[in-house]
């Protein structure tokens, strides 16, 4: 199997390394306690994993099955029920992420997870067939009015892709999550 050499790659992978490794969220978590939401479902959420690793026309993503079990080791460690999907399509994207939306078992959740890694161009997710999102489409799909079952809960999304043709060998890891209304950006990483 042929691995990516690329520096972003090899940063993201140390974090989801250190992250499976260690207890580093929980230590945060409790130095922090009175500014965290609070978790106290016995699964304290659910974490949506979707990875584009081949396409119609644009390049495999080869070794991103690493990245998923890493994630998915991490979230399951956590208690979350975790649900991986792979090589979607524009639709079949759309309509997974509406469907889940509307899942009433996230009533019984605290918090919502959903990591897409795949191609990208600007803010925008390649799908298997070549087709693209926009990071506000899917962010939309998740506001308090669609989303009633994870109202005023927080709703993280990682959007783990390259920005394409525009900026050739840069890498984007962003992390959102909404409060009320409205949805904030919470961290953008950069790594070039």
């Amino acid at each position: 199997m042929k691995r990516r050499n690329s520096l972003c790659y090899e940063k993201f992978s140390n974090i989801l390394r250190t992250l499976c490794k260690s207890d580093i969220l929980y230590q945060y978590l409790q130095c922090h306690e009175k500014d965290a939401y609070p978790i106290v479902s016995e699964v304290p959420g659910t974490c949506l994993i979707i990875n584009n690793k081949e396409f119609v026309r644009c390049e495999l993503r080869e070794g991103s099955e690493n990245d998923v079990e890493m994630f998915k080791t991490l979230f399951e460690r956590m208690n979350y029920d975790v649900i991986c999907e792979k090589n979607v399509t524009r639709d079949s994207l759309l309509k997974l992420l509406k469907n889940k939306s509307k899942d009433k078992a996230l009533e019984k959740h605290d918090i919502f997870v959903a990591i897409i890694m795949s191609h990208g161009i600007s803010d925008h997710v390649i799908t298997s067939d070549n087709q693209y999102v926009s990071y506000d489409e899917i962010l939309k799909i998740f506001n308090n009015k669609d989303c009633s079952n994870l109202k005023d809960k927080p709703k993280i999304f990682i959007f783990n892709s390259c920005r394409s043709k525009l900026h050739p060998g840069k890498s984007t890891f962003k992390l959102f999550h909404t409060v009320c209304n409205s949805f904030i950006l919470f961290r953008w990483f950069r790594w070039f």
